[in-house]
């Protein structure tokens, strides 16, 4: 579950904390996200999810050097 406050949450830069595991979902569901960096995380695994399309307000999603699968489209 994701906590009230990150709801309304811009941006969400994560980028070389050693995460592992796999990326929870609900990160994906954060409408007003701008900005989402999950780079530099071996660790972290697990598909990026077709909800991450549905987030039309993000400029930056940043995915690289992590251990995910899938794709997404960028929107426009």
């Amino acid at each position: 579950m994701i906590a009230w406050f990150l709801k309304t949450a811009e941006f969400l830069v994560l980028d070389e904390n050693q995460l592992s595991g796999d990326a929870p979902f609900e990160i994906f569901r954060l409408l007003k996200l701008k900005e989402l960096r999950l780079s530099q995380n071996a660790g972290l695994g697990g598909t990026i999810p077709p909800e991450v399309e549905s987030i039309h307000g993000l400029r930056i999603l940043a995915l690289d050097s992590n251990n995910m699968q899938g794709s997404y489209v960028q929107n426009e």
